[in-house]
């Protein structure tokens, strides 16, 4: 019922940059926060010292915030990759990706509505 594809062939090789692209998308998206924090920090008049003192994270906390992610996603690849194999890539990549933008509309909506409660605050 489903296509093999080798890896020397140009779908292959398509498939394996679709896969890769994927997880880096995921990757990306899980470090989203990280990336924001200098940003909020200038907002805030907070150095990074006083960020890990706000949301009370130190380095060593903060990265293991992120080993459920990566506990998740070890548990998860079998699973995906057999149900690729059983339907085929591009339905479990296009919901995945559907899913991910979801996630980062949601958050860009947190964020611009606690930057407006701060605001008000202030």
């Amino acid at each position: 019922m489903s296509d093999f594809v080798a890896l020397k062939s140009t779908r292959g090789r398509l498939v394996v940059l679709a896969t890769v692209l994927g997880s880096g998308t995921v990757f990306l998206e899980s470090t989203v926060v990280n990336v924001a924090l200098p940003s909020m920090g200038r907002d805030l008049h907070l150095g990074m010292a006083g960020l890990q003192n706000n949301i009370h994270l130190s380095p060593l906390i903060a990265g293991a915030a992120l080993l459920p992610v990566n506990v998740l996603m070890l548990v998860l690849s079998p699973i995906s990759c057999h149900i690729a194999t059983r339907i085929g890539a591009r339905l479990p990549m296009t919901i995945g990706a559907a899913v991910a933008g979801v996630g980062m509309i949601l958050f860009a909506g947190i964020v611009s509505f606690l930057t407006v409660q701060l605001e008000e605050l202030a």
